[in-house]
């Protein structure tokens, strides 16, 4: 494993909607869009999917997460968001190894114009916050 690239990767989404959807159709956008990044990441070379990972918080503590660890698993939610909203701001946290962080950007761009094409996406990428590694 010499040699292996581990650039994290931070960015912000946010989501809008024209009107208020209810929850179980915004968790269907993300699973789509998620299990659509891990593919990707897979196709590209990733040696191994640490974790891609989002979370989105709400008034009154509500919140909800979302993870995918591999192309081969689906992603998977958990929390506790309201029944129904128009916009979702995600915070984004990926760690794959063997892919530079120009190429998750690239992969998250695509995944996120090939699954989202019904609400308007602002991505905001945040600059590295952690040294790269090599192992």
């Amino acid at each position: 494993m010499d040699g292996l690239i581990l650039e994290p990767y931070s960015a912000r989404l946010q989501l809008n909607a024209p009107e208020e959807l209810p929850h179980v159709q915004w968790a269907t956008v993300l699973t789509d869009l998620f299990d659509n990044l891990a593919a990707r990441c897979d196709q590209t070379g990733a040696t191994v999917i640490g974790h891609i990972k989002a979370l989105a918080r709400f008034p009154r503590g509500r919140f909800f997460r979302i993870s995918v660890v591999a192309a081969e698993y689906p992603a998977t939610i958990e929390g506790s968001p309201p029944a129904r909203y128009r916009q979702l701001e995600l915070t984004l946290n990926v760690i794959v190894y063997g892919l530079a962080r120009n190429q998750l950007a690239k992969i998250l761009k695509s995944a996120i114009a090939e699954t989202i094409t019904e609400l308007e996406v602002r991505l905001f990428e945040k600059p590295a916050e952690f040294p790269l590694h090599t192992a």
